[in-house]
């Protein structure tokens, strides 16, 4: 019965029937349910981490292997919804390892009007982050 187990043995419990779901749905090929199964078993581990201190509901925990730009955007919208204080975090961490951001520079070429007379030079517009665009 549930009233005389821990906290720590309920969850556990759900973990070891979650794994066993998780390993039949994977040998009859039922991938929903076996990442379900796989999620419900994350869920678990994260709730263990919390209760034990090893995992602060301030932090973001994220981890991956294989690192690919669509995994790196999920993270930043991740950390965007966190609110400004994780976004300041996250942008002070990315300049301290790669720098300050290179500011952008546009440079259009254009031909002013000719004087009578004068050749006819070409100019540049340069417009940046501390340079107004000329008109």
């Amino acid at each position: 019965s549930d009233a005389g187990e821990s906290l720590l043995q309920r969850v556990e419990t759900l973990i070891n029937e979650s794994r066993y779901i998780a390993e039949q749905a994977k040998t009859e090929r039922q991938w929903l349910a076996a990442t379900a199964s796989l999620r419900e078993i994350r869920s678990c581990i994260e709730l263990l981490g919390k209760l034990s201190g090893e995992l602060s509901s301030q932090n973001i925990n994220f981890f991956a292997i294989d690192l690919t730009e669509d995994r790196i955007r999920e993270f930043l919208d991740a950390a965007k919804l966190r609110g400004p204080q994780v976004g300041d975090f996250v942008r002070e961490q990315v300049t301290k390892r790669f720098g300050n951001p290179t500011p952008n520079l546009t440079i259009n070429f254009v031909k002013p009007p000719a004087r009578e007379g004068a050749p006819s030079p070409t100019a540049a517009v340069v417009t940046g982050p501390s340079l107004p665009a000329e008109r």
